[in-house]
């Protein structure tokens, strides 16, 4: 899709661009202009050539899922603040005016969002404020980790191999490519000669920042005051719209979005 855009970029050329995804509330419609962006990566670590018995190579042998764990827990502080060196360098936070807005459009409470996640406590609460932390502070997740005996039972094994799954959302002024660079800095201070590590950065994709005053938003709201009789609220989304910044670095045109 980029090297086709880029490919077309005068064919493509427009006065703004209209994206249609994301939720949509009739009661009270909103119009997101931020989106967060994302890197994923995925983490190998290497051991011996094959599985081992831990009967007879247990205490000469590192594991790897051993260093994972170190890795994994490495990333985050006790109150979730993300501890990889220069990872909030360039965040950009709210201004009082967008803060305001965010907490207005905002109608889920702590208790709501919580139930709803199937959880008694929410987390990190000390960094900012609960739509701040979900739409405009940056995020790393392990999504998956693998390694060694996962079936019934035991196996007294000291795997080969173990690894891990990793997306960050990113946001305004964070660059996707500077932050995979990041990752992989603060994994590797992990090396050691015992064990082989691999980092694969998979997806650098960059934030999005929409315009919230521009024609094309005028053009919305006054479309939502026709069809609903109300207008929307400008907010945030703490997802990832790939295609949006992949547009707006390359055509350079002035963005807004509506849900469905």
């Amino acid at each position: 899709m980029q090297s086709f855009v880029e490919e077309h970029e005068a064919l493509l050329a427009a006065d703004a661009l209209l994206i249609c995804d994301g939720p949509f509330d009739p009661e009270q419609p909103t119009i997101p202009y931020a989106l967060r962006g994302m890197v994923a990566a995925e983490v190998r670590v290497r051991g011996a050539a094959h599985d081992l018995h831990s009967g007879v190579f247990g205490g000469a042998i590192h594991n790897p899922i051993h260093l994972v764990g170190q890795i994994v827990g490495s990333f985050h502080a006790a109150d979730g603040r993300i501890l990889i060196p220069g990872f909030y360098d360039r965040v950009r936070r709210l201004s009082e005016t967008e803060l305001a807005a965010l907490q207005e459009a905002w109608t889920l409470s702590r208790a709501t969002w919580a139930a709803k996640a199937g959880v008694e406590h929410l987390w990190s609460e000390t960094l900012a404020s609960q739509p701040e932390r979900l739409t405009a502070l940056p995020t790393l997740d392990v999504n998956g980790i693998w390694g060694g005996y996962q079936g019934l039972g035991i196996k007294t094994v000291i795997p080969a191999q173990a690894g891990f799954k990793v997306t960050m959302r990113l946001v305004a002024d964070q660059d996707p490519h500077e932050i995979g660079e990041l990752f992989k800095a603060h994994v590797s201070t992990f090396a050691c000669p015992t064990l082989a590590i691999e980092v694969d950065i998979q997806i650098t994709d960059p934030p999005l920042t929409m315009a919230r005053e521009h024609p094309v938003v005028e053009a919305v709201q006054r479309t939502f005051a026709t069809t609903l009789g109300k207008r929307a609220l400008l907010t945030r989304l703490g997802g990832s719209f790939p295609m949006g910044g992949m547009f707006q670095q390359t055509l350079g045109i002035p963005m807004t979005s509506i849900g469905l």
